[in-house]
């Protein structure tokens, strides 16, 4: 998932923003469910179910960022991408369908697992995505092993959300991006009310949440992770419609509202009861269903107040290599003082689509030990990033008089074959020479 094209998210969010937030019901979000829609259009002063179901598509494929045809949709999405506390899957086969792209989802309950791939083989994605049961605070996935990685609503329920965080920016590629939707407390929120905190214990109890942080907090922990956040937004703010209408408890008229009024509360406690009592229901039912409707009550008076979002949202980078070297070099050097430095880069003039580019680009890689020749811009970019200010830079070789490549036009490397072959050059010599001249050669052609 390039950056470029994760940065339209600011015009995706103006769409969604003038959408309707919907789809809640007890403690979880709904995704592209009959009861989702039956919810949210039941709402009182009528809701279209084919707003609803626009409205579910853009905030699910918010992480996404991109439009456009097929064939476009295929060239600008990456390969692996993770999707923390997948939960059934809903999100993950809505953005494997509209990007073309592969994802694995990550999730510790085995019962969501089994019913997530269930309805993922019967979309037709089960090629292309895939479930893991594992816990996000320890994954399974060696480093750098993602092109991008999302989670909605899931890492709320990290006991440290820092580490959280680290272990994302673990399993993620270097300048690749990572996007998460968080539910927070807002800078409205007093921590020396007592109804504000009572709000918070509400949901938090309910939602089975260790600790509700604030959007601040929440924006600390992406940076102290070592993610460069490019941009962040409570997406609440703007919305036309409350995200927590659909949990207000006047509804009498609303099929699926009514049970959020006292008779139709007290209607479902009384059924419990009585299927509890009987053995229809599990032991302990009453007990959910009462913390199921006290969180519903703190989402409500907590978005109400705005003291609560279910919508604070984070796009974030995981710098280069390159990045955390200088961030390194910044931090030894003292105030005032200087850092030079010359760079191996790939110019303006190379064309990622021109396969002769790309073979020559291989080359230099290969044969110098390189995991990825950056561009002049991209090293720029680093340093700024760093905390250093540029003074000056310029690419030296243009107005170099003699080529910098041309003592390579004729390689120098010495034949090893009949050394390696007597023992006086160690095993391995010959495919050493390879490389390097291959090295020389793409250094010159690179150079032309």
């Amino acid at each position: 998932m390039a950056p470029s094209n994760l940065l339209s998210i600011r015009s995706l969010s103006l769409s969604l923003s003038q959408s309707v937030f919907l789809g809640f019901s007890g403690f979880h979000f709904l995704w592209m469910s009959k009861a989702a829609f039956d919810f949210a259009s039941g709402l009182t002063g009528g809701i279209r179910k084919e707003d609803v179901l626009s409205t579910l598509e853009k905030y699910e494929k918010y992480h996404s960022c991109y439009g456009g045809e097929e064939k476009d949709r295929k060239d600008n999405y990456t390969d692996m991408v993770l999707d923390v506390g997948c939960g059934i899957g809903g999100p993950l086969r809505e953005i494997a369908q509209f990007s073309m792209t592969s994802i694995t989802g990550l999730n510790i309950h085995e019962y969501q697992i089994t019913r997530g791939k269930a309805l993922t083989r019967k979309a037709g994605l089960d090629k292309t995505c895939d479930f893991v049961k594992a816990d996000f605070m320890k994954m399974p996935f060696p480093d750098n092993s993602f092109d991008a990685v999302y989670a909605i609503e899931a890492t709320c329920h990290a006991p440290d959300l820092v580490a959280c965080y680290k272990e994302i920016y673990r399993v993620l590629k270097p300048g690749q991006c990572f996007a998460v939707y968080e539910w927070c407390m807002t800078d409205s929120f007093d921590p020396h009310n007592q109804e504000h905190q009572n709000i918070k214990a509400e949901i938090e109890l309910g939602n089975a949440l260790p600790d509700i942080r604030s959007t601040g907090q929440c924006f600390e922990a992406v940076k102290q992770a070592g993610f460069e956040v490019i941009w962040d937004k409570d997406l609440a703010a703007d919305s036309p419609v409350p995200w927590y209408l659909p949990l207000e408890k006047n509804q009498y008229f609303s099929a699926m509202g009514f049970r959020n009024t006292p008779v139709g509360r007290f209607i479902l406690r009384n059924m419990a009861k009585g299927l509890e009592y009987i053995g229809l229901a599990p032991k302990g039912s009453q007990r959910v269903l009462h913390f199921m409707l006290k969180a519903a009550d703190g989402l409500y008076d907590g978005g109400r107040k705005e003291i609560f979002t279910g919508m604070y949202f984070v796009l974030a980078r995981k710098p280069h290599l390159d990045s955390e070297l200088r961030a390194i070099i910044c931090r030894v050097l003292k105030l005032g003082q200087c850092f030079a430095v010359y760079e191996w880069c790939i110019t303006n003039s190379f064309d990622p689509h021109n396969k002769e580019h790309q073979n020559i680009k291989a080359e230099i890689e290969l044969g110098n030990g390189l995991s990825e020749v950056r561009s002049t811009g991209q090293c720029l970019e680093s340093v700024k990033q760093a905390g250093f200010e540029v003074i000056w830079d310029k690419d030296l070789a243009p107005d170099s008089p003699v080529p910098w490549y041309l003592r390579l036009e004729t390689s120098q490397y010495s034949k090893v074959k009949g050394l390696e072959y007597v023992g006086l050059a160690p095993t391995g010599s010959q495919r050493v020479q390879e490389f390097l001249e291959k090295a020389a050669d793409g250094l010159v052609n690179g150079g032309k």
